[in-house]
């Protein structure tokens, strides 16, 4: 399906690639796509081998990932796969496999399928790097950059990457609001927290309130079985000779006498 990734791009390819390249946003992601001799600076698009070993990698990979994220991933593989596979008899490597397959091997690394691209020092966060596609793909599809080279007709390959920037816009919605929803969690825990801390401190300091503020020691206080034979001998009777009702009023009575 591709040629070899080290031969020279025509000078018409080389030209709407720089043109390209001074469409990409500033970033991490904006390296050159052709190098000054003429040749892609990365490999030009290819298919994974669904049944080979990267498909194999590619389940794995996508297995620990957001589904969001694997699915826009998985759509833009294919999205590009079709445009690819229906212009398959186009001389390659050209501008449109060079710049598919820039958008492909980040759509791998999304997966998880590959490291970062030479000339980048560590992968950036998923939203940074999604939003930095969307505004790439929108100057591109804007500037109707592969259409002014066909001169005649509506360039397909500009169709394929606007049903791409859809994908990754509606990728980007999805993980602003998880970004937002765990904003929420993250405040709802700290509040959490902080009652948490408010209601031991303020048990702690009614418990100080009420040791500081208690006329006698606990230990001084006498029981309340004691107090119930004190009002049975101060009635001048032995236990049994009372009534309980009136040994337990005196009982009562003198606990709270005692504890005024």
């Amino acid at each position: 399906l591709i040629g070899r990734d080290g031969a020279a791009l025509s000078a018409g390819d080389q030209a709407l690639l720089r043109e390209a390249e001074g469409l990409l946003p500033d970033g991490p992601l904006a390296l050159p796509l052709v190098s000054a001799d003429g040749r892609p600076r990365d490999r030009s698009w290819r298919p994974l081998d669904p049944e080979g070993g990267a498909g194999r990698a590619a389940d794995r990979a996508c297995s620990v990932i957001g589904a969001p994220t694997r699915r826009a991933a998985e759509a833009i593989l294919d999205e590009l796969r079709r445009y690819f596979e229906a212009h398959k008899d186009v001389r390659q490597p050209n501008a449109r496999s060079v710049f598919g397959g820039r958008l492909g091997i980040w759509a791998e690394q999304l997966c998880g399928l590959r490291g970062p691209l030479e000339g980048t020092s560590r992968r950036g966060s998923t939203l940074d790097e999604v939003c930095w596609w969307c505004e790439a793909l929108r100057r591109v599809e804007d500037a109707r950059l592969f259409t002014r080279s066909n001169w005649v007709r509506a360039s397909d390959f500009e169709d394929a990457l606007s049903h791409c920037r859809l994908v990754l816009v509606d990728l980007r919605t999805q993980l602003e609001g998880e970004n937002e929803g765990s904003g929420l969690q993250c405040l709802r825990e700290a509040l959490q927290s902080l009652h948490a801390s408010g209601r031991d401190a303020a048990d702690r300091l009614l418990e100080l309130l009420y040791i500081a503020l208690r006329p006698r020691a606990a230990t001084e206080r006498t029981s309340f079985h004691a107090l119930e034979r004190q009002a049975l001998e101060a009635a001048g009777g032995e236990a049994g000779e009372v009534a309980p009702g009136i040994a337990a009023a005196a009982a009562t009575a003198a606990v709270a006498a005692a504890t005024a």
